[in-house]
């Protein structure tokens, strides 16, 4: 039975590796991707505006307390 499930995986692999294979794999995934991001993209826009914000608002604080400690 080892033998026979190993057998297929490395069936499965082979038939992985060959090039039309892959092309054909990329073709079949590439609109379920595009989809994917479509959906995503507010998301992504929200959190890289979060996430840039938090950094001005991080170095003027940083900004701040050097201001503050030297003079």
């Amino acid at each position: 039975m080892k033998q026979a499930k190993e057998f297929f995986i490395n069936q499965c692999l082979e038939l992985l590796r060959r090039q039309d294979i892959k092309q054909e794999l990329k073709q079949l995934m590439k609109p379920l991707i595009e989809m994917m991001f479509t959906q995503m993209y507010p998301y992504i826009f929200i959190f890289v505006s979060f996430s840039l914000l938090t950094f001005f608002l991080m170095l003027g604080i940083f900004i701040l307390l050097i201001k503050t400690t030297i003079f």
